[in-house]
């Protein structure tokens, strides 16, 4: 009944300080989810979010390193393609996934200027 199921990811269990998993606990566990969709729905197309770079230097490490695993899995898996939404934030980040929080705005306004954004949000 389902041809199309669209997976979004987020940071939530990347960014966790305490009682962080790693990245391959956390790809084992979305390859365990996506396995198990495609054989209730042998039909369907699975689709996988990547992950958006933040404005920490060092999660974005983190970031970049789980969507890596996101492309090798579905690499290996039939019926699963990834969504990149990810360029979003190369366009409206600093080269370090910085945005300016004071002026409310991207760093870099020669790729994206900053009028462009009004009828977006």
């Amino acid at each position: 009944p389902y041809r199309n199921i669209v997976i979004h990811t987020g940071i939530n269990s990347i960014n966790q300080h305490r009682f962080r998993k790693s990245n391959s606990y956390l790809l084992h566990s979305l390859e365990a989810k996506c396995r198990n969709i495609l054989e209730v729905y042998p039909r369907s197309k699975v689709f996988i979010s990547l992950l958006l770079p933040s404005r920490s230097r060092s999660l974005n490490h983190h970031i970049a390193e789980f969507n890596h695993g996101i492309l090798d899995m579905t690499c290996k898996l039939g019926n699963v393609s990834i969504i990149d939404n990810s360029i979003f934030g190369d366009l409206l980040s600093d080269e370090h996934g910085r945005w300016d929080s004071r002026n409310d705005r991207p760093f870099n306004e020669d790729l994206f200027p900053y009028s462009a954004l009004i009828p977006l949000l």
